[in-house]
C-alpha cells in the first residue's frame, strides 16, 4: 500500500490485513501514522478531531443515541444494540470500560467524542476497525448498498458476470479473497469500462455497482458453506435442471475463488494413496534423448515415463494437493547420473520438458492451430484431429494423466493450448469465436458463405476459393482438409 508520511513523501506499508497489522513494526507504525493523520488535525498526538471526522461520528453516534429532552444520550445497554454505534463500541471494546463506568450512565455525544479523540492517540487502528465495520472507508465515505439502490429489472446475468471477472482481476492484483473486499473498493474508472468485457456495466452508476458486488459477495458465501458440498455433480448431465445442473450453468456469477475453494476440496477429498503408501518412482535418461534421432519418439522423457507408469491404475496417481516445502507428489522422478535432494526440483524439470516435447513436432498429440499459418494465435496448440493408433491412444491417456498430475502438484505445466481445448474437457459448447481463433481462414470463409443470397454469388465465392473447375467453368467447392498426420494428403470433412 502507498502511503504519504508526515514529511509528504511517499512511503510503501506491507503486508496489511483485514485487521489493519502489518508483518514488520516499521510499516506498523507508518500505517498508525496515516490512519491516525486521516482523524486527527496535524496527525500529532495534540491534535484535535478533523470536521469531517467529527461529524462522521456524531453520525455514528446519532444511530445509536436517544433524544431526551433534546440531549442526545446513550447508555451501555443501548449501544449494545443499536446499529452503527454497536459496531464501533465492538471493535473498541477494550476500551468501553473508560467509557462507560456504569452500565446505566449515560453518555453525551461530547464525552463520547473526548473518549473517541482519546482512542485515536492511543490506538487508532481501533477506531478504524470499528469504522470500517460501519462501512466507511479511509476517505470517510460510507457506501450503503440499500436494496432499493439497483434497478434488479434491468440488471441481467452478462452483467453479473463482468462484474465477477472485474472482481476477480482485482483479488488477482492485490492477493485477496473476494469477502475480504469492501464495496467502496469495487471502482470502475472510465478506461476499463470502455473494454469490451465491461461495456455492459457502461451507465450504471457506483452505487449500483456497489450494491450488486454484495449481493454476489453474499451469494458466493453462502454457496461456497452451505450448498457444494451437499451437491452431486456427477448427475450434472443426466439431469436437467438438477440443482448440479443449474450451478453449472450459473458458473459465470461465482468468483474464481469460490470455484478454486471447492476444486481443491474435490482434489483433497479424492485423494486414493495413503501417506504411508511409497509412490512410483520414475527413472529418466536425460541422454538417451540427446543421442537419438530427431525422429526417435520412444527416446522422449513423455513417452519413458508413459511406459513406465503404464503398470499404474490412475487412482494411485490421487495425492492431496502439494503443501509444504518437500511436498508428495503422484510419483517420484529420478534422473540417470544425478543426485537431487528431495522431489520438487526434478518434477518441476520434468514437467517443462515434457511439455517441450508436447508442443513440438515429435509427438502425435498436439499441432499448430491453422490460425497460425495467417498469422494469428503464433505458437497456440490445439488437439491433433483425425483417426489414432492403439498406441497413439495409450499416450494420449497419458497426457490426460500428467494433466490431473499437474493439478495436484500445484505447480505450472507451460501448455500453450487453445480455450476450446479446456471447454471441451469442461463439456461447454463450441461457438464461432473458438473456430475463428483455431482456425481463422475457414472462418473468414463460412462467415462469406452465410452471406451468399445468390447462385451468382455462390458461384464467384467458388471460384474465388477453387482451383477445380468443370467444363462449364463453374467451380466446385472441395470439402477436404489437409491431413494433420503430416502425410501431404487431404481428408474429406464428411465422407458421405
Amino acid at each position: 500500500v502507498q502511503l504519504a508520511n508526515s514529511a509528504g513523501e511517499g512511503v510503501s506499508v506491507v503486508g496489511v490485513d483485514s485487521q489493519l497489522t502489518c508483518k514488520d513494526a516499521e510499516s506498523q507504525k507508518i500505517l498508525e501514522q496515516y490512519l491516525t493523520s486521516k482523524l486527527l488535525e496535524g496527525g500529532g498526538s495534540e491534535g484535535k478531531l478533523t470536521v469531517v471526522a467529527e461529524n462522521t461520528l456524531t453520525t455514528v453516534f446519532e444511530k445509536g443515541a436517544l433524544d431526551i429532552e433534546n440531549t442526545l444520550v446513550v447508555t451501555r445497554k443501548e449501544a449494545e444494540v443499536r446499529g452503527l454505534l454497536h459496531k464501533l463500541l465492538t471493535a473498541c471494546k477494550s476500551a468501553c470500560s473508560n467509557l462507560f463506568a456504569k452500565s446505566s450512565e449515560s453518555v453525551s455525544l461530547k464525552q463520547f467524542l473526548a473518549w473517541i479523540e482519546k482512542i485515536v492517540k492511543e490506538k487508532p487502528t481501533l477506531v478504524w476497525k470499528g469504522l470500517i465495520e460501519c462501512g466507511y472507508n479511509f476517505q470517510l465515505e460510507r457506501v450503503v448498498c440499500e436494496p432499493d439502490g439497483i434497478d434488479v429489472e434491468n440488471w441481467s446475468l452478462a452483467m453479473d458476470a463482468a462484474l465477477v471477472r472485474h472482481v476477480d482481476q482485482i483479488c488477482s492484483r492485490l492477493t485477496t479473497a473476494p469477502n475480504q473486499l469492501k464495496p467502496d473498493e469495487i471502482v470502475i474508472n472510465q478506461t476499463e469500462m470502455a473494454k469490451e468485457e465491461l461495456q455492459v456495466l457502461q451507465g450504471r452508476s457506483r452505487q449500483e455497482i456497489s450494491t450488486r458486488f454484495c449481493f454476489l459477495q453474499q451469494l458466493n458465501n453462502c454457496v461456497e458453506s452451505a450448498l457444494l458440498p451437499l451437491v452431486d455433480f456427477r448427475v450434472v448431465n443426466t439431469y436437467p435442471y438438477s440443482l448440479s445442473w443449474l450451478l453449472a450453468q450459473s458458473r459465470d456469477v461465482f468468483f474464481y475463488h469460490t470455484k478454486m475453494l471447492f476444486f481443491n476440496h474435490v482434489l483433497n477429498s479424492s485423494c486414493h494413496r495413503s501417506p504411508d503408501q511409497a509412490p512410483p518412482e520414475v527413472t529418466l535418461d536425460p541422454l538417451e534423448v540427446v543421442g537419438s534421432e530427431a525422429s526417435n519418439v520412444p527416446s522422449l522423457q513423455f513417452c519413458q515415463a508413459a511406459r513406465q507408469l503404464a503398470g499404474v491404475p490412475s487412482s494411485q496417481l490421487r495425492v492431496k494437493l502439494a503443501a509444504g516445502g518437500d511436498p508428495t507428489f503422484a510419483f517420484n522422478v529420478r534422473y540417470t547420473g544425478e543426485e537431487v535432494h528431495g522431489t520438487s526440483g526434478s518434477f518441476r524439470h520434468f514437467l517443462s520438458q515434457v511439455a517441450k516435447e508436447l508442443q513440438s513436432s515429435k509427438l502425435p498429440i498436439l499441432i499448430n492451430c491453422p490460425s497460425s499459418a495467417a498469422g494469428r494465435n503464433k505458437g497456440k496448440t490445439i488437439l491433433r484431429p483425425g483417426p489414432m493408433t492403439y498406441g497413439e491412444e495409450k499416450l494420449l491417456q497419458f497426457f490426460g494423466q500428467l494433466l490431473g498430475v499437474a493439478l495436484r502438484a500445484d505447480m505450472p505445466f507451460p501448455l500453450d493450448i487453445l480455450p476450446c481445448f479446456w471447454k471441451s474437457l469442461l463439456g461447454l459448447p463450441l461457438d464461432s469465436d473458438d473456430l475463428k481463433e483455431a482456425d481463422i481462414l475457414t472462418y473468414k470463409f463460412l462467415n462469406s458463405l452465410e452471406e451468399v443470397k445468390s447462385e451468382i454469388e455462390f458461384n464467384e465465392l467458388s471460384s474465388s476459393s477453387s482451383e477445380t473447375f468443370d467444363d462449364s467453368t463453374t467451380a466446385q467447392l472441395q470439402f477436404v482438409y489437409p491431413n494433420a498426420s503430416g502425410g501431404g494428403d487431404e481428408v474429406e470433412l464428411c465422407v458421405d
